[in-house]
């Protein structure tokens, strides 16, 4: 066969893929948390600059690991940061960091070895919470789940005694309802599994790209388009089921952050 018809027919195969093959799964398993504040000396293109070499070094260095960098540009957080992890699964995170002494993780003390960048001279944190690994719940029954450019992050409290329904509910109805119904936009409930806040709740609500949260969400405003509130009503049941779980309304004091790196 020709080189020119081998290479019609791989073309054609690709475009007779579905989609869902063709993109990575790009939301992580495990996604591990942590506030940060600058010092207010800080130079912040410096701090962006280092963190950019520091999640690149993981990525390079590891497999199945990222890092990025996110910025609050709404909500409580507007302006502050938040470092995030990602682990392909739980047993990558296992692998690199298994359950022991913070001095007894040799893969992740190998990996550390081959990093090659200059930490900065001047402390640029003034301050930083611990590091919250969240568990995605339902991930392993998911089709092609997302982690976007915008991500809105918040801690509601769970009623007492409906843990395991919630994560039921969540597994079975609620993970797909948004990602088959609203165009850009994913919810995902996440919790704890260990760190500061082991066993409490985290629901994140991503959109695609920065355009899309702004569609759905005018800028400043925290009070849904009429795009979204049309594209909502397909899911109306399950959203309002959703909310029933919760002490709070689950997207209560939300915080908006957009990946720096």
């Amino acid at each position: 066969m020709k080189k020119s018809a081998i290479v019609s027919l791989l073309v054609l195969f690709i475009f007779l893929i579905p989609s869902s093959l063709l993109n990575a799964q790009e939301l992580p398993e495990v996604i591990a948390l942590r506030e940060l504040e600058l010092r207010p000396d800080a130079n912040e293109i410096h701090f962006q600059n280092y963190y950019n070499k520091w999640c690149k070094n993981i990525k390079t260095n590891t497999k199945g690991v990222n890092a990025w960098l996110m910025k609050g540009d709404r909500g409580a957080r507007i302006g502050k940061y938040n470092m995030a992890w990602g682990f392909n699964y739980i047993e990558t995170r296992d692998y690199y960091f298994p359950v022991s002494d913070i001095t007894n993780y040799p893969k992740w003390n190998a990996a550390l070895e081959r990093f090659r960048f200059q930490a900065p001279e001047e402390p640029l944190v003034e301050n930083m919470t611990e590091y919250t690994d969240f568990i995605v719940i339902g991930y392993d029954k998911m089709l092609n789940p997302q982690l976007g450019e915008v991500i809105s992050i918040s801690y509601p409290t769970v009623k007492a005694g409906m843990e395991n329904e919630l994560e039921n509910f969540v597994t079975q109805q609620l993970n797909n309802a948004c990602q088959d119904n609203i165009k850009g936009f994913y919810m995902y409930l996440l919790k704890g599994n260990r760190g500061a806040q082991k066993g409490t709740y985290a629901v994140l609500r991503v959109f695609d790209t920065y355009e899309d949260r702004k569609h759905y969400f005018p800028e400043n405003s925290a009070i849904p388009s009429q795009n979204f509130i049309k594209a909502r009503k397909k899911i109306m049941a399950p959203m309002e089921k959703f909310k029933t779980f919760f002490e709070n309304p689950p997207v209560e004091n939300s915080s908006d952050y957009v990946i720096v790196y």
